[in-house]
């Protein structure tokens, strides 16, 4: 996936505008002329209640290069990222990713985003992100919160009425930390150095398992125990990057899932399970494109000194480890 500063570069040099269809194409690889509107993503997908196009609306509208209609649209920003439309397209069209080059070309552009307060929460997540390695909730909302004043967007009412104590009840329940996590090794040490084998791998809890879903942590853990299967989590690991990176820069959203691979298998691991579905799913997108793209393999490469081995298996859940377990 090109970026789109180095396509904007190229296509200064040239005279006509390519078409939106074409130039999507070059960025990310997605074909959008391909949607044939069977309008199986809409039909599908669990926000599209909430967009001004549906997910086959916004494809036609790049296909017809209605520039103006897709990077304007309030669609683009409120996509949950859940793929659900990718996983239903015959047509095999990644149209999240295509929703992500709508996202970074309509910022590169100074275009206003058609839902504000969501670039506010891509802006302050990656802050929070940058200040202590993995998300801290209750300082992401406080920052969202403050942008949001400075621009007077945002509604006091709702935020006395429904955000507040929504937000004590999760402090209650233990989902909300009153400090942040700060990531990092205690100097002079590093991590044991282990072996994964059928009843032992790598495991990314990512962010929310320690936080707003602590029960899905608990319980994978429980389940584990269960089966015998002993779950190794690496000392230092950070944020995948989530949404925030993925929608607003595509190195970051491959550099950050490659230092916890890099992190797993500096420990040994060659198996990883990460049970979060963002967090597996950044990190099979990021195998993904460095297989495919020598420039970003380099770029991360040259960054953190790391290329992933060929025996790298990276899971949602260690299903062949759960069975073998049961026998």
């Amino acid at each position: 996936m090109k970026s789109v500063q180095s396509f904007e570069r190229a296509q200064g040099e040239g005279v006509a505008q390519t078409p939106l269809a074409d130039e999507v194409r070059q960025i990310c690889g997605e074909n959008v002329y391909l949607c044939y509107q069977c309008q199986k993503c809409a039909s599908g997908c669990p926000v599209a209640d909430y967009f001004d196009l549906s997910p086959n609306q916004l494809m036609r509208a790049i296909q017809l290069d209605e520039r103006e209609l897709a990077l304007t649209s309030k669609t683009i920003w409120l996509c949950a990222a859940c793929e659900t439309c990718a996983t239903r397209c015959p047509q095999d069209i990644d149209i999240t990713r295509v929703m992500d080059v709508l996202k970074i070309m309509a910022r590169q552009k100074a275009i206003p985003a058609g839902v504000p307060s969501v670039p506010i929460f891509y802006s302050s997540a990656l802050h929070n992100l940058r200040m202590f390695g993995r998300l801290y909730e209750a300082g992401l909302m406080g920052e969202i919160y403050l942008r949001m004043l400075l621009k007077g967007q945002l509604d006091l009412g709702q935020l006395f009425s429904k955000d507040v104590p929504v937000g004590m009840k999760m402090f209650r329940e233990g989902k909300l930390k009153l400090l942040p996590h700060l990531v990092g090794r205690k100097k002079g040490t590093t991590s044991e150095k282990v072996r994964s084998t059928d009843r032992r791998v790598a495991y990314f809890p990512g962010c929310s398992l320690s936080g707003t879903s602590v029960e899905y942590g608990l319980s994978f853990k429980a389940v584990a125990e269960k089966v015998d299967l002993v779950v190794d989590e690496p000392e230092g690991w950070t944020c995948c990057g989530t949404t925030p990176a993925h929608s607003t820069d595509h190195y970051l959203s491959t550099l950050l899932p490659m230092k916890n691979l890099a992190l797993m298998e500096e420990m040994g691991h060659s198996s990883v399970t990460a049970p979060c579905p963002s967090c597996y799913l950044r990190m099979q997108m990021a195998l993904y494109d460095i297989a495919r793209d020598t420039e970003l393999r380099q770029g991360v490469k040259s960054q953190i000194g790391y290329e992933p081995s060929e025996e790298l298996q990276v899971e949602h859940v260690p299903v062949m480890n759960h069975r073998r377990s049961c026998r």
